[in-house]
C-alpha cells in the first residue's frame, strides 16, 4: 500500500492472478483493511480489527492500480471506525466499514476451553464419506 494523498492509498494489482479474469475479492478486502489501519495514529494505533462489513459492487481489471479512499468516521477511546471505498479508473468497485477496538481485559469470555478428553486430530479416522468430500 502506498499513501498517495490525505487518507488516499494505492493498491497494486498483478496482471495475472491464478487464472482469474478479474481482481480477487480477498485482495480488495485485505488492501482496504490495510488502508483503514494506516489511518490509525497516535493513541489509536494499538487497536485491532474488530469487524468488517464489505460490499462488492463491480469486478476490477487485473494489472491496474486500485485507489482506496478512507473516511475517518470516528476515533473513540476504545473503538475507531473507518469507511473505505475502492475505485479503479474512477469506477467504484468495493466499499467496506472497518471497526477497530482496543484490546481489553474483562470477565467476559465467549470461548469455552477444549474438553480434556477431546480426541486429537491424529487419532481421528478417515472414512469413505470424508475421503470423498476431501476430494
Amino acid at each position: 500500500m502506498e499513501c498517495i494523498g490525505n487518507n488516499v492509498y494505492c493498491g497494486h494489482t498483478p496482471w495475472y492472478q491464478f487464472g482469474m479474469q478479474s481482481t480477487f475479492g480477498g485482495q480488495l478486502v485485505a488492501q482496504a483493511m490495510m488502508a483503514a489501519g494506516n489511518t490509525l495514529e497516535g493513541a489509536h494505533s494499538d487497536k485491532l480489527v474488530n469487524s468488517v462489513h464489505a460490499y462488492f459492487v463491480q469486478a476490477g481489471s487485473l494489472g491496474k492500480d486500485i485507489t482506496y479512499e478512507v473516511d475517518r468516521i470516528r476515533d473513540g477511546n476504545n473503538y475507531s471506525t473507518r469507511s473505505v471505498t475502492a475505485k479503479q479508473d474512477g469506477t467504484k468497485l468495493f466499499s467496506c466499514l472497518v471497526s477497530f477496538q482496543r484490546e481489553q481485559e474483562g470477565p467476559m469470555q465467549h470461548q469455552t476451553d477444549l474438553p480434556e478428553d477431546a480426541p486429537t486430530a491424529e487419532s481421528l479416522v478417515l472414512n469413505e464419506y470424508t475421503r470423498v468430500r476431501a476430494l
